[in-house]
């Protein structure tokens, strides 16, 4: 197996880095709250943006909280801040919001396209037995659109035994 060592580092040279992006400020601390305000604006005035933002963010929190279980012991979900890892895709809404954000969106559900999907307007044209409607569920034509529904392609198309007879059990005698 392998063995890593894992060492801290320190972040005033990251930080520094940012000075050449921000060159008005005064501190490199400042320079990092200007490039995320920065990148935050940007992220608010479009909203295709923000939506891909809010996506990238709740596809990484599924992402870290799918680690195998002998992993989760040191990158543990439940100890994440959802709100610092939010702020990380320049999201400035609470995470619930932002789950919401994404599931809500129509145009995130992407309507499956196989040969097999019958979308309402190919319905209206096609023949067959109509639809059953809310309540009728002991009309004929529910019966007759759940038979037809229920047949295996296997079926030999013979009618079934009349089972409402009761069989006869013989009793064995000791």
């Amino acid at each position: 197996m392998y063995e890593h060592r894992l060492r801290q580092t320190d972040e005033s040279r990251a930080l520094e880095a940012l000075r050449t992006v921000v060159p008005a400020a005064a501190t490199a601390q400042r320079a990092a709250v200007a490039v995320q305000a920065r990148l935050e604006r940007t992220a608010h005035t479009n909203t295709n943006w923000l939506l891909r933002a809010s996506r990238a963010y709740t596809s990484w929190v599924r992402f870290y909280s799918g680690y195998p279980r002998d992993v989760k012991e040191y990158l543990d979900a439940k100890q994440l801040h959802l709100g610092h890892a939010a702020k990380a895709f320049a999201l400035r809404d609470a995470p619930a919001t932002l789950a919401r954000r994404v599931k809500s969106n129509p145009s995130n559900k992407e309507k499956p396209s196989n040969r097999l999907t019958i979308h309402k307007d190919e319905e209206k044209k096609r023949p067959g037995f109509e639809k059953a409607k809310f309540g009728s569920f002991g009309s004929r034509a529910a019966q007759r659109q759940s038979s037809m529904h229920t047949a295996s392609e296997f079926d030999s198309g013979l009618s079934t035994l009349d089972q409402s007879q009761p069989k006869n059990k013989k009793k064995k005698n000791k």
